[in-house]
């Protein structure tokens, strides 16, 4: 389960990692590889064992008293097998990027392959990167820490990536 705080009540609430997508992570967090090795194991397990997970908490559910009433009265039902499909798996490709110097080839990473590190394959220059001449973040005010950090990384990364950008 994932842990979130309100940062104004101070109340904890547990979600279910298969039912959360991360939307963003501080840099604090990216830095801790303890933490990110255990929300990554969290999030991204394999289906046989998120299937598993599901019996688990519907389960969970079934026992709770609360829960039965709540789903009695929304007329709600937790079908336990999941419902087999006949489908086909297409391939997914190649992400062309930009050209490598060393061999003034352009790089190819196959997508199939690269499976969930490809976040980390393509951390190259892009096929192409038309500068950025105008860009600006629209925020709620209570954001603005996140968009701050926002800004700092985006810094960051256009510097170390040698993108044109202002």
């Amino acid at each position: 389960m994932l842990l979130s705080i309100n940062k104004k009540t101070g109340q904890e609430c547990y979600l279910v990692p298969e039912l959360c997508r991360m939307t963003g992570v501080s840099s604090e967090l990216m830095d801790d590889f303890r933490a990110m090795r255990e929300i990554k194991s969290l999030t991204h397990s394999d289906a046989p064992a998120k299937a598993k997970e599901c019996l688990k908490l519907f389960d969970a559910i079934a026992q709770s008293q609360k829960c039965k009433e709540i789903m009695e009265e929304m007329e709600i039902e937790f079908v336990k097998e999941p419902i087999r499909l006949k489908a086909y798996k297409l391939e997914a490709g190649k992400m062309i990027m930009g050209i490598n110097e060393a061999t003034n080839k352009r790089i190819a990473h196959d997508i199939e392959s690269c499976g969930r590190d490809l976040d980390k394959m393509v951390q190259c220059k892009l096929y192409e990167q038309p500068p950025i001449q105008k860009w600006g973040i629209f925020y709620q005010e209570r954001d603005a820490p996140s968009a701050k950090e926002f800004l700092i990384n985006m810094e960051k990364t256009i510097q170390q990536f040698g993108y044109q950008a202002k």
